[in-house]
């Protein structure tokens, strides 16, 4: 059976507030509870990141069950939690109309980094890929974790783990019988 074609859309967003800055709440009346809301930095984070984000291309909103990769790129040396910053990307994704609801992400893989390529990205940026996941072929979900292990090796530069990795990856999909031949060279490492 040939692969169905996986859907996939990429794009670059602002740094998002922290989760902890994205909701305000105010106590109701005296027992009736408390009244959570989307804070006035959340509405601004969430109207940046969605004119980031236009025009969109055809075939949005993505449907189905999905994948999402994000790149954190922080902006300073301070510390960050990086599942803080989760919730308001999601949300500013699908109130974009990109998704129909961030309950599809069935898959999400976080990587937080210092810089890229040694340069750091005044006031942060978030690299974002979200791909389509395929429910009639298993092997899919691995195939793309193998492929994601590769990616972070290359992007690091690490010739010798890239090779490695590469050799791990080609005995995987073996497995899974996915025919594939991954080779790699010092002269991909670019």
């Amino acid at each position: 059976m040939a692969p169905k074609t996986r859907t996939s859309y990429s794009f670059t967003a602002p740094w998002p507030p922290s989760v902890n800055h994205y909701y305000r709440s105010v106590s109701l009346e005296r027992g009736k509870g408390v009244r959570v809301y989307v804070s006035k930095e959340g509405k601004e984070y969430r109207k940046d990141a969605i004119s980031a984000l236009f025009p969109l291309p055809a075939g949005l909103p993505l449907r189905g069950r999905l994948a999402v990769s994000i790149d954190l790129y922080p902006p300073s040396n301070r510390a960050y939690d990086a599942d803080n910053r989760l919730k308001p990307l999601l949300d500013a994704i699908e109130y974009a109309g990109i998704i129909e609801n961030d309950e599809q992400f069935h898959e999400i893989h976080v990587y937080k980094t210092s810089s890229k390529n040694g340069k750091r990205f005044k006031g942060g940026k978030v690299e974002v890929r979200i791909s389509t996941l395929c429910p009639d072929e298993p092997y899919r979900v691995e195939y793309y974790e193998a492929l994601e292990l590769l990616a972070i090796a290359c992007r690091d530069h690490e010739v010798s783990f890239v090779q490695h990795m590469a050799g791990v990856a080609q005995r995987e999909l073996q497995k899974m019988g996915v025919p594939v031949k991954v080779e790699c060279s010092p002269e991909d490492d670019g």
